[in-house]
């Protein structure tokens, strides 16, 4: 039997053609317009003979994409792939099952047939150093084994498709059909198998057998050491706690600017790429510009010290490669590039919220963002405009928010910023519809199942500890139904259940506000009115209290009048259109605040507002603030968070007279700086 053609999916077969392709034979087959006669040659060869006058051969051994037509089409056809998908159904009227079953002299055995539904996680490194040096010449295979010495960073996943992504590299390859790895699909140039194959199959090796999921790091130097340049940082950070953003002259951050750059220099990026944001904050607070956020700079100084930490370390369970990042994560050109559009999300800030498109590079697979922060009005009195009022905002020549997030984006120039935020500038970009083929999107953002993404998250190490990039967390999966969609006014969100192609469940939940009910309800509507009609669900994922939670920024749902046609809903920014009498429509009344919710808040504004300060003007008012969280941390049994919070009302209580050790600044600052770790840390763990 052929087992590579028994288990090669429809989504597989669109990635060694296309969609359409896959699509026209499907329908071909499903109407019987077409016959065939099955004919097996020598070895495991197959010649199939069709009843319009096109036959296609299969030689032994030969993959799929190499297989021939008698047709006059170049490239991948219909036929061939017809021929795949008629083999398979042949396999199952063909499979014995059961004792009673008929069996003729074609009847293959039935241990030999494995469909796709049937596979199980598999191992490349079982791949033998004979069956790559089958496929690989010497000198190939030399190249190899230089860029694997040389130092890599590989993230593994085994699963019914094994998945390497080599961070260094930038590349993800995804092995499609077991005991073959002639069946790859990476996103580089080079053909099928390409040289990360073997790159892959060695790394497999060495990931511990018990684990599923796992970093692979080989290094044949040492990696770069900053720990003087982290001191002098952290010093410069207590000088701006001292005197606070309001104390501080613009020439003091002249300091920092040089600071950003050697680190950028010594290869430490994401470090550097936090100083960059902590001066974009002090500019905004010298324009008195809006979107200055007191909380978000507190956050930004947490995030810097849990990296440093880690970075002076000598031994650390992550690759240090995340945690500094690298001269790949610099800032760079995109040339001409596809992006395709996969929903928009919002992130709020205290004064401004930030809407902005996700999408992914057809080539590369890389996520990027695109989207501008807009200033919440400084009257409170006045009601902010909705987030689908925003979305409606151009940012492309007669291309708004929305349709990007829904659309294409053809750039033909543009830079890309360390964290993959897109600065169009001036270069010309042009915007189209898309036909929502998310089965052809390319790993790491493409997964299989929900387990897949469970296996990929229980590897990731915490949000301040790896890659500053958007999209880190970010997946498209195909779902087969929805279940138990509903409003929840205790969360004040949409919740459901949603069931993939193998049966596992993960939770949907998207929350509900004033600025965004038009989209929230549109959601609703169609998860309730639509469940069997959803193809995809792309968002945030992370492993929760009950499971996989999925934060949608878009889903996508099959017509019910034409299968064949997708619609895209994005939640956060949709409008909603008229409603019909059967539509649910969210409740108002709202929930109870969760006091954890309230402790993590009222702490990160604490920090906030010393910073804007500055220990050096303090006064009654931010004690009492700090005492009043200390006793609410106490109510609520936070002992182990709150030894640096009791340490910072200490120095902050004016009866209280500071011991001989904490005069000095920075005995004053060493509390505030592990609140400031500890907010971050809580502010992930929500």
């Amino acid at each position: 039997m052929r087992q590579d053609l028994l288990v090669l999916t429809a989504e597989d077969l669109a990635t060694i053609s296309n969609r359409g392709t896959v699509k026209r034979a499907t329908k071909e087959l499903s109407k019987g317009n077409v016959q065939v006669e099955i004919e097996e040659l020598e070895g495991n060869g197959l010649r199939f003979t069709w009843s319009d006058d096109v036959i296609c051969t299969f030689a032994q051994d030969v993959v799929v994409k190499d297989a021939e037509c008698t047709c006059p089409a170049t490239g991948m056809c219909r036929h061939i792939i017809r021929s795949v998908l008629s083999y398979q159904e042949w396999a199952v009227e063909h499979t014995s099952s059961g004792p009673e079953a008929t069996q003729g002299e074609d009847a293959p055995p039935t241990e030999e047939i494995i469909s796709a539904d049937e596979l199980k996680p598999w191992n490349p490194g079982d791949f033998t150093d004979e069956q790559i040096a089958k496929e690989f010449n010497a000198t190939k295979l030399r190249k190899a084994r230089k860029m694997y010495r040389d130092g890599l960073v590989t993230e593994l996943l085994r699963s019914t498709k094994p998945q390497a992504r080599f961070h260094k590299l930038g590349h993800t390859l995804r092995f499609q059909v077991p005991n073959d790895f002639r069946y790859s699909r990476c996103d580089c140039a080079e053909e099928a198998p390409c040289i990360h194959v073997p790159l892959a199959i060695w790394a497999f090796r060495e990931l511990n057998s018990e684990q599923r999921a796992g970093f692979v790091t080989t290094a044949a130097s040492e990696e770069p050491r900053a720990d003087d340049l982290l001191d002098a940082t952290e010093d410069k950070l207590v000088e701006l706690l001292q005197h606070g953003f309001t104390g501080t002259p613009k020439a003091a951050f002249d300091r920092f600017k040089q600071l950003e750059h050697q680190l950028h220099e010594t290869e430490f990026v994401w470090p550097a790429t936090i100083l960059q944001d902590i001066r974009q904050q002090y500019d905004y607070y010298s324009d008195h510009d809006a979107r200055f956020s007191p909380i978000y700079v507190a956050d930004l100084i947490g995030e810097f010290l849990i990296r440093s930490d880690a970075l002076r370390a000598d031994d650390v369970p992550i690759p240090r490669l995340f945690i500094r990042g690298s001269v790949d994560d610099t800032k760079s050109k995109l040339g001409q590039t596809r992006l395709v559009g996969l929903g928009c999300t919002v992130i709020h800030r205290k004064r401004s919220v930030i809407i902005q498109a996700l999408l992914q590079d057809s080539a590369t697979g890389k996520v990027m963002a695109l989207g501008n922060e807009f200033k919440n009005p400084e009257d409170d009195a006045v009601i902010p405009p909705s987030f689908s009022e925003l979305g409606k905002k151009l940012l492309v020549k007669g291309r708004d928010i929305a349709s990007l997030g829904s659309g294409q984006l053809v750039l033909k120039k543009a830079d890309l910023h360390p964290d993959h935020h897109i600065e169009l500038g001036r270069s010309p970009a042009s915007a189209y519809p898309q036909n929502f083929a998310w089965e052809q999107l390319p790993s790491p953002v493409f997964v299989e199942d929900f387990d897949e993404v469970r296996a990929r998250l229980a590897t990731l190490p915490p949000a301040s500890l790896r890659p500053r990039r958007v999209g880190e967390d970010f997946h498209v999966v195909p779902i087969a139904k929805v279940e138990n969609a509903s409003f929840s006014v205790r969360d004040q969100a949409v919740i459901a259940t949603l069931v993939d192609q193998l049966g596992n469940t993960a939770h949907l939940q998207h929350p509900y506000t004033n600025r965004n009910r038009s989209g929230t309800e549109r959601l609703l509507a169609n998860l309730t009115r639509n469940p069997e009609q959803i193809c995809f669900v792309a968002g945030n994922m992370h492993v929760g209290a009950h499971g996989l939670v999925i934060q949608p920024t878009a889903v996508v749902f099959k017509s019910e009048d034409d299968p064949d046609n997708r619609y895209m809903i994005q939640p956060w920014i949709d409008e909603f259109g008229e409603r019909e009498a059967s539509d649910t429509q969210l409740g108002n009344a709202r929930p109870p605040l969760d006091p954890i919710d309230v402790f993590r808040s009222e702490l990160a504004n604490a920090l906030g507002e010393l910073f804007l300060l500055g220990l050096n003007h303090v006064d009654s008012n931010v004690y009492a603030q700090w005492k009043k969280l200390y006793h609410y941390g106490l109510k609520l049994g936070m002992h182990d968070v709150l030894a640096p919070v009791a340490d910072v009302v200490s120095l902050l209580d004016p009866e209280v007279k500071l011991p001989m050790e904490m005069r000095s600044i920075e005995a004053q600052a060493k509390p505030v700086m592990e609140a400031s770790v500890v907010s971050r840390l809580i502010q992930e763990l929500a």
